[in-house]
């Protein structure tokens, strides 16, 4: 056989054989091509089961009781591997600020950024991660400070050479947002598809936690007002009548026990004088008419019969349906329509009485707020109007210019929860802003949409937020102090020593400039001495005494400060009880004080120091006659380092601050046109 093989292969001409070759070369290229397209078609698939690996792993988590920090996690993570990223985050929007939250990032991201005053929360939005929350479009750059959107990077950020990021969005919502950089490689279209993708896993993410939140607060309120409400409710399966469950009203109108009611239809008991009544009410539920306060027949078990006013929805619970009532007797409601005049000036005693403003108003039109219907005392004298005046405003009117666009969204919120807990800035009659908390609850009236609102001031809250910052950051700046003010003082104090020796070196060159040194390095050591006067835990040598006289004996003092500058200062001071004081503190802390309201003045002004009992508490009040403060300014006040002196160091007030928290004691300000005061709280020695 081979030898005819070899015998046929003689026989083939040159140029057969070269054919035969070239044939055979161009099967080899075919086949490495295919083979190459193979594993190209291999690798692909590779990074698709990948990518799917991922998404099912998510997708998992989403059906499990998993929180959105868990999926955030696990969302960033993907991202990350299959975009080769070295750093990146997911955050959500926060609907109630627009603010972005950043909540999960790369692990060791916060230790490499070296921003200053880094935080998670971002109140605006710059850059290309802004622009992508602005524009609500994806987008990734491997040149990032060339793109038209980007505005460069803040000293001590990490250096971005690849940019990728995709908005969360849902239902038209914006929820939050993926962002991802520096990647090994360059961003692909794949890549920004892949990040697409997990964005809007993460988006149903944020819907599932917002819905859980409303629905387990919704199962809530609706167990409560089921079993409590002083109305006969009941449920019953649509399918067979069969009654689901009873409130404990029902069961004392009725007379039945839990035990005859559940499990037993209407037919079993004759609950219904005419069970076609009922009927005819599922009916119309079922063309989408109301059933409100409907005169049917009710029979209990005793045989009377009694008269109610029904109202009733069908209700969708697991794919069943099932028929919900609720009715009153109108033998109680006539005996309330004869005692309604006692019944009104009750509703108006405790409507008026309370320690919160109450608002009613109705929401027309595409969510528009009416004018107020109803107003009660208090939030008339808390905005300095007259019912009159308040019932001719609308809530739009109690809005400064900042809030201009804030209720739309609560609006549609009443509209479709019923319930709404929110902050809101109120304007008084003369300008003045009120922080307050409102908790809404929108309900049906005679055929229109109503919200009553309380709100709560929430001044004190908000200072009081604001003195445990400022507590916070004085305790901060203390233990720095603490930690290097020896470190620094010893060098100091060599420094100081050979200055000194320089000096008193006969004929000395340059008497004035080592007076000068020595002065800074004063200047210095006075510096840290105030540092170390922040710290809460300094030891204090407390001992009972009177404020009041402590005054009397630093005013020779203070009387002297005040005429080198042309001011005055008055004193008014009342009988106080005695207090638990470190002397030597309390002087500082009143000097600063007084020399804060010499500054603030022009020469002529009069500072008045007033001590006085006030709701159980023993103050110290420091008036100056000087332009006030502004408001956001006030808000600052006692910050360490914040001051608006050209040459202050922006601790005077904040040694105040501190001095006050080690004698448990609270500095106010109030500040207008005619000046400022300061109080000083104490509470009295028991």
């Amino acid at each position: 056989m081979m030898s005819a093989i070899k015998e046929n292969d003689s026989e083939k001409t040159r140029e057969q054989l070269l054919n035969e070759l070239n044939e055979l070369r161009h099967k080899i290229s075919n086949q490495k091509k295919l083979h190459e397209q193979l594993s190209e078609i291999k690798s692909h698939l590779d990074k698709a089961i990948e990518i799917n690996k991922s998404l099912a792993e998510l997708s998992a988590k989403l059906l499990s009781p998993a929180t959105v920090e868990d999926i955030s996690s696990l969302i960033l993570r993907h991202a990350q591997q299959l975009t080769s990223s070295k750093f990146g985050y997911v955050g959500y929007i926060e609907q109630s600020t627009g603010y972005l939250v950043c909540h999960t990032m790369t692990k060791d991201i916060w230790a490499i950024c070296q921003v200053e005053n880094k935080d998670i929360v971002f109140k605006k939005f710059g850059g290309l991660w802004g622009h992508v929350l602005k524009s609500r479009k994806s987008l990734y750059t491997n040149s990032p400070l060339q793109h038209e959107h980007s505005s460069g990077t803040p000293e001590g950020h990490i250096q971005i050479n690849r940019f990728l990021s995709a908005p969360a969005i849902i239902n038209g919502l914006l929820v939050g947002q993926i962002a991802l950089a520096n990647s090994e490689r360059d961003y692909t279209k794949q890549d920004l598809a892949i990040v697409e993708r997990l964005a809007g896993l993460y988006a149903i993410a944020v819907q599932r936690k917002q819905a859980e939140d409303i629905l387990s607060l919704s199962e809530e309120k609706f167990f409560k007002a089921f079993h409590a409400s002083p109305c006969l409710m009941s449920i019953s399966k649509l399918s067979n009548s069969t009654y689901l469950d009873v409130n404990e009203y029902f069961l004392d109108i009725t007379g039945h026990t839990r035990d005859e009611v559940i499990g037993h239809t209407l037919l079993e008991i004759e609950i219904w004088l005419n069970p076609e009544e009922r009927e005819n009410i599922i009916n119309r539920l079922y063309r989408h008419e109301k059933v409100r306060n409907q005169e049917v027949m009710l029979r209990t078990k005793s045989g009377e019969i009694l008269e109610v006013l029904l109202s009733a929805e069908i209700i969708k619970v697991s794919g069943e349906h099932f028929f919900l009532i609720a009715a009153s007797d109108i033998t109680e409601y006539k005996r309330l329509g004869e005692n309604l005049q006692e019944s009104e000036a009750r509703y108006r005693m405790l409507f008026n009485k309370g320690n919160d403003s109450i608002f009613v108003h109705e929401i027309i039109n595409q969510g528009i707020m009416s004018k107020f219907m109803e107003v009660n005392d208090i939030a008339c004298h808390t905005l300095g109007y007259s019912r009159e005046e308040l019932l001719q405003l609308t809530p739009y009117d109690l809005r400064p210019d900042s809030e201009s666009n804030s209720y739309q969204d609560i609006s549609q919120k009443l509209l479709s929860e019923k319930n709404a807990i929110f902050e809101r800035i109120h304007l008084t009659r003369d300008g003045k802003k009120i922080p307050v908390e409102v908790s809404s609850h929108a309900f049906e009236y005679r055929g229109k949409s109503m919200v009553l609102s309380i709100a709560r001031d929430i001044t004190e809250r908000k200072q009081m937020e604001r003195e445990m910052d400022r507590f916070s950051r004085l305790n901060l700046v203390a233990e720095l102090a603490a930690g290097i003010g020896h470190e620094i003082r010893n060098p100091l104090t060599t420094v100081r020593g050979f200055l000194q020796m320089l000096r008193s070196k006969k004929n000395a060159q340059y008497m004035e400039y080592y007076d000068l040194m020595i002065e800074e390095l004063d200047r210095a050591n006075s510096i840290i001495s105030e540092f170390l006067s922040l710290a809460r835990n300094k030891p204090l040598d407390l001992h009972k005494q009177n404020l009041k006289q402590i005054i009397i004996n630093i005013s020779p003092l203070i009387q002297a400060e005040a005429i080198i500058s042309d001011k005055n200062i008055k004193l008014e001071l009342e009988d106080i009880p005695e207090l638990l004081l470190d002397k030597k503190e309390i002087h500082q802390l009143i000097l600063n004080l007084v020399l804060n309201a010499i500054e603030a003045m022009f020469p002529g002004g009069t500072i008045t120091i007033k001590t006085y009992t006030a709701n159980d508490k023993v103050v110290l009040a420091i008036k100056d006659e000087g332009q006030g403060i502004k408001p956001n300014i006030l808000e600052k006040i006692g910050t360490p380092f914040f001051t608006t002196k050209e040459n202050g160091t922006g601790l005077g007030l904040s040694m105040c601050h501190s001095i006050a928290g080690r004698h448990n004691a609270t500095i106010k300000y109030e500040s207008g046109i005619n000046g400022t005061t300061v109080l000083v709280e104490f509470i009295p020695v028991i």
